[in-house]
């Protein structure tokens, strides 16, 4: 299992805000760690249970920060991407992104859709690079993965990967929290 790219989705339930702009910048949680979400139908017989570890993104994102991470409309592989990544870090809670919808009819329909509440979910398309499994392959713990793209998608796996917020571009002011981790990267 650990050579395939491996198709996850994330969670409804979301705050979105938009600051008199165009709503084409999104704050996005894409992965809680240490929550175990069921990916599939335990009880049906195809499915598990997956918990990220609170370091499983580190390397992915080192190695090829959100440039190299598409993001995508419904996994959607053969379409061009929706937007940018401009953003990516892990903390405590899981992985954040900071994303921008591109200027495009599917970028504005997209940013229309998750302004209306319409799309609220996203999900994660990565390649296992280390996981233990564990109560008879129906628990998986991801200790590495190789994240490829960040889809925005109708319905989502992940109880908590959220989009958070949308807002404008010219409205961004950083936190000190955030300020300090974009400090850390420029040591790298």
């Amino acid at each position: 299992m650990s050579s395939n790219t491996i198709q996850r989705h994330g969670f409804a339930g979301t705050e979105i805000r938009s600051q008199n702009g165009d709503g084409r910048t999104l704050d996005i949680l894409a992965v809680r760690f240490g929550v175990e979400d069921e990916i599939g139908s335990v009880a049906d017989g195809y499915g598990f249970y997956e918990t990220f570890d609170r370091n499983s993104f580190d390397e992915t994102i080192r190695r090829n920060g959100p440039s190299k991470i598409r993001l995508l409309g419904h996994h959607d592989m053969r379409s061009n991407p929706v937007g940018v990544l401009t953003e990516a870090w892990t903390d405590a809670q899981g992985v954040h992104v900071t994303a921008r919808l591109s200027d495009t009819t599917q970028g504005r329909d997209i940013a229309t859709l998750v302004a209306d509440g319409a799309l609220t979910d996203v999900s994660i398309g990565f390649r296992d690079v280390k996981s233990k499994w564990t109560d008879h392959n129906r628990r998986v713990l991801r200790q590495e993965v190789a994240w490829r793209e960040l889809s925005i998608v109708n319905l989502g796996a992940l109880a908590d990967a959220k989009i958070l917020a949308s807002r404008s571009q010219e409205t961004r002011t950083l936190s000190a929290e955030a300020a300090q981790r974009r400090l850390r990267l420029l040591d790298l």
